[in-house]
């Protein structure tokens, strides 16, 4: 089974926006700021916590989406994630850690999300 995590250096927004972007991937339109929060409560994301790891869903090829936000260093966190993984019983070769290049520095709550969520849109095409 494949897994895929998204890993951003903030409380974990931008993140969240990579992997809502593989979940709804076969979707015609992006989804408003808004009904990505309301997405986000479903699966039951209260608010962005860095270190938090969140799953996302199921993507359309079947890999197992999750997100997370990070403070730090990025290879430390990473070493951390493998090490959970082997723990949990899992191999790190089936887990593609992906650094998400852009952030959302603050942005912790589904309020904040909505407010930055343009913005966010916007550099996440631009850097595509």
């Amino acid at each position: 089974m494949k897994h895929r995590i998204y890993l951003s250096r903030d409380e974990g927004a931008a993140a969240f926006l990579f992997a809502a972007a593989e979940i709804f991937s076969e979707a015609e339109a992006w989804p408003a700021g808004k009904d990505l929060a309301q997405w986000g409560e479903r699966i039951g994301i209260s608010c962005f916590i860095p270190g938090q790891i969140w799953a996302a869903g199921i993507d359309s090829q079947g890999i197992h989406i999750y997100f997370s936000g990070f403070r730090g260093e990025e290879a430390i966190f990473r070493r951390i994630l493998f090490h959970i993984v082997k723990l949990a019983g899992d191999s790190p070769r089936d887990w593609d850690m992906v650094p998400v290049k852009i952030q959302a520095p603050g942005v912790v709550s589904w309020e904040q999300w909505i407010e930055y969520y343009p913005q966010l849109l916007r550099i996440y095409r631009e850097r595509k």
